[in-house]
């Protein structure tokens, strides 16, 4: 029996936003006259309850446990085992812990009564509770990237509350949603955001970059920590945005002893002389040096996104133009340090009807061929015969012929799309309709389903994929970041 064994909580901070991580220290201490073994480990795991009132019923728990099996997804009934730890008389012993962290779902915004309870020598032991109260941010903009050499997913968000905050997340795994937010530095406005992808292997962290007020800050999350924020620096370019993705490499000093982030390549879109244009900046430690400008096209596009070639070291950048009869998709490739290799952008596709959607796998490893996926439409003038068309451009061979798949629109209005650059799932393509998510496969176009429910305000709609996994994301302002994964997808293992 764990007589005169108390728990004590505590939390750095009471408030926090729906999804970011809330570091607590539980303490053990031994008032009885004997030695207690506390078995530590998932198999015993602290249970955090979150109560609307102190003396109401538990409206939520989140544990260690509770994450382990999200991530194995009841592939495995094998826990690690636990380890024990002696704790003698009069002795404490403190333990830090995420209660955010205890599982993919995200603490709904709210206000709680947050206590920690622990089996220690058969007894259930319960601590005192602490005020927390949970926002739902308020998401200016949404990035989100899969990272090839790291094997693991990553977003970032701008909150626009008392001021504005960026946050930031590394899932260490290919889900999407295996991790929780960080905060990392405080902003005054941002018109643009970008996360780096690592275009070489043994890279820490990740560079974060945003546009503000005509300005370029840039930072690298690592863990729950910013590890570096050299001063912004300004875009000689008229309404700038930035290319997606950035990119990380290795820089001439490392960064650390043991943690090398390297420098990050910030690629900036926007207008100058009447054109559309490109500037270069590098980020590392001390600075973000600026870098040439050079030409891109005749307009300035919205979106621009970039492909990087390990094998020859270029740059290839797509984005999308307006034209009087629908809409055309153009390229056009740079060496690393921004000289143009051709006179003009190419012409990859054209057709006469709008873009939906656009997207482009950012890493040209030299094993498979490269593609730009579009998605076009809806197209026809019957309502009930309507579709879409979705188009794989071949990058590098302009006599190839684009695969093209017709899917049915969807027979409601739509607010906005979302593919993904990867083949992932036969080409999934989400839409928000309504108060829903729906999601159908363009090689497979039989029926839409509905994925997601009850989210009619969600924005930035975006489809994370990575291998064989693909989840729906979002900023939801109620439920704040929304993440749901493909149904069917089982981990390896």
């Amino acid at each position: 029996m764990a007589r005169g064994v108390k728990l004590l909580l505590s939390a750095g901070r009471t408030r926090a936003l729906s999804g970011e991580g809330l570091p607590v220290e539980v303490l053990v201490r031994n008032g009885a006259t004997t030695p207690i073994v506390l078995s530590v480990g998932p198999a015993n795991p602290i249970v955090f309850e979150l109560r609307a009132t102190p003396d109401g019923p538990v409206a939520a728990t989140r544990s260690s446990l509770m994450a382990l099996r999200e991530a194995i997804a009841g592939r495995s009934k094998r826990l690690p085992a636990n380890t024990e730890e002696v704790v003698g008389p009069g002795d404490t012993v403190t333990f830090e812990e995420n209660p955010a962290a205890g599982s993919s779902k995200p603490i709904p915004a709210g206000r709680y009564s947050l206590a920690a309870r622990w089996e220690i020598d058969g007894t259930s032991v319960l601590s005192d509770a602490v005020e927390l109260v949970v926002e739902p941010p308020s998401a200016g903009h949404l990035a989100a990237l899969f990272c090839p050499f790291t094997g693991s997913q990553a977003q970032a968000f701008d909150h626009h509350g008392d001021g504005a905050r960026l946050y930031q997340r590394e899932t260490d795994s290919q889900r999407a949603n295996a991790s929780v937010f960080w905060s990392r530095a405080e902003v005054s406005t941002v018109g643009s955001l970008v996360l780096a992808v690592h275009i070489q292997p043994e890279l820490s962290g990740r560079w974060l970059g945003w546009v503000s007020e005509g300005s370029l800050g840039a930072l690298v999350g690592l863990g729950s920590g910013t590890s570096a924020e050299p001063p912004p620096t300004k875009v000689g370019l008229v309404d700038p945005v930035l290319v997606e993705p950035a990119l990380q490499r290795t820089s001439a000093s490392p960064s650390h002893d043991v943690f090398n982030w390297g420098e990050a390549l910030f690629l900036v879109a926007g207008g100058r002389d009447g054109a559309g244009h490109v500037q270069a900046f590098v980020a590392t430690d001390a600075a973000i040096t600026s870098g040439p400008v050079a030409p891109l096209g005749a307009t300035a596009p919205s979106r621009v996104l970039a492909r990087w070639s390990i094998a020859t070291q270029t740059i290839r950048l797509v984005w999308a133009e307006t034209t009087p009869g629908g809409t055309r998709i153009l390229a056009r490739s740079y060496t690393r340090d921004l000289q143009p290799l051709t006179s003009e952008p190419s012409s990859l596709y054209e057709r006469g009807s709008p873009l939906a959607a656009l997207e482009l796998e950012p890493i040209d490893d030299g094993r498979t061929p490269g593609f730009v996926h579009a998605l076009f439409g809806p197209e026809g003038d019957n309502p009930d015969l309507r579709h879409l068309v979705y188009a794989c451009i071949p990058l590098d061979d302009p006599a190839a012929t684009p695969e093209k798949l017709l899917l049915p629109a969807p027979r409601a209005s739509v607010d906005s799309y979302a593919i993904s650059g990867s083949p992932t799932g036969g080409l999934i393509v989400l839409a928000k309709v309504g108060s829903e998510v729906w999601r159908t496969a363009a090689r497979d176009p039989s029926r839409w389903q509905v994925h997601i429910q009850d989210v009619p305000e969600l924005r930035h709609l975006r489809l994370a994929t990575a291998h064989r996994y693909w989840a729906a994301m979002g900023a939801d302002p109620v439920l704040g970041i929304v993440c749901v994964p493909d149904p069917t997808f089982r981990p390896e293992g």
